[in-house]
């Protein structure tokens, strides 16, 4: 997949990677980069994807609550239906991509909706085959290049983005609340992550065998959010930094289970 530049032009608010490191500001941002050319609206949801040659037909799996509408980002009319729950999973397809290659798939939903990922007992389920809803597909599953949370979602469900371990980055808004266990499991390539100070609780794998992460920040928080267990972090790197606010270090390194990482926690 292409890289992506980033052109910052102002009067929107959304937090994004820049250059290895987040910028928190009111901008807007333009993405170009293989087929893919948006403007990020931090209302919407975007999820970039690389579609191989053999496998053109994803399903794309979620949980919401109100309106709903999917562009699949190749021209074709948007899927447009209506969830009903934020707990219970929908598949939403197959839509056929006519030509592999880079696409962005970009979901709207009206203001008062809800967007939530799930995945279902260890299986990611951002996409799948329809004839494996049972089943990972791992093809489709290593599809998922980038996702851009919108300010409509609330939660990341268990086992969100298992096994995405082509996953180089995720955008979390501070509208998400939790994020519940395996959600970034074995998401082996995945960079740096900012975790809003909304997430108070990291449940256990959530971050497991996150090799090429450099750093989780946590610097936003005004409190030490409670770590279930080590395994949370299972797998990082040693080299992978825990940043946390001036003011919480000594509290942080001290507390429960984040202990076992003081050697990585770091002040900032």
């Amino acid at each position: 997949m292409s890289e992506f530049s980033i052109t910052v032009e102002g009067n929107s608010s959304v937090r994004l990677p820049v250059g290895g490191k987040y910028c928190d500001r009111d901008i807007i941002v333009t993405a170009e980069g293989g087929n893919a050319e948006i403007t990020i609206d931090p209302k919407k949801t975007y999820i970039f994807i690389n579609m191989g040659t053999s496998r053109k037909s994803p399903v794309l799996g979620l949980c919401a609550l109100g309106s709903l509408k999917v562009d699949w980002g190749d021209g074709t009319t948007p899927t447009v239906l209506k969830g009903t729950s934020i707990s219970q999973l929908i598949y939403i397809g197959p839509h056929t991509y006519a030509e592999a290659g880079d696409y962005v798939i970009t979901i709207s939903q009206e203001d008062g909706s809800q967007l939530r990922f799930m995945g279902t007992s260890g299986r990611g389920r951002i996409l799948c085959a329809e004839r494996q809803v049972s089943d990972m597909d791992y093809a489709y599953l290593n599809a998922v290049k980038k996702v851009i949370m919108g300010s409509t979602v609330t939660a990341i469900g268990a086992s969100a983005f298992y096994y995405c371990s082509s996953m180089t980055d995720v955008v979390i808004p501070d509208t998400v609340t939790s994020i519940a266990g395996a959600a970034f499991c074995y998401d082996y390539y995945l960079n740096n992550v900012t975790i809003p100070a909304s997430v108070t609780n990291i449940q256990n794998s959530t971050f497991a065998w996150c090799y090429a992460a450099t750093y989780l920040d946590f610097s936003s928080h005004t409190s030490v959010p409670n770590l279930q267990n080590v395994g949370a972090l299972s797998g990082t790197s040693a080299d992978c930094e825990i940043r946390v606010p001036a003011a919480l270090y000594d509290e942080w390194i001290a507390a429960t289970n984040w202990a076992t990482f003081a050697s990585r926690i770091v002040s900032v």
